[in-house]
């Protein structure tokens, strides 16, 4: 699981830094995006809650089983 969500949430951040910078630079393909550039953003959000829903209880707690990752 945090293979996915750190895949998707890396292509999420270059895709939302790609946007950016063309909207910055008023690149004409920025405007042929249409939605994505509403989809993208709300989709990082979802991959950052759903990550730190995974990880929010790695390292707490001694009573940790040691044969488990």
């Amino acid at each position: 699981m945090l293979l996915f969500f750190g895949f998707f949430l890396t292509m999420a951040v270059t895709v939302n830094a790609m946007a950016l910078v063309q909207l910055l630079n008023d690149d004409p393909a920025a405007a042929a995006m249409g939605a994505g550039l509403f989809i993208f953003p709300v989709m990082a959000v979802l991959f950052i809650v759903g990550l730190y829903y995974l990880l929010r209880h790695r390292g707490t707690g001694s009573d940790r089983n040691p044969l488990t990752a």
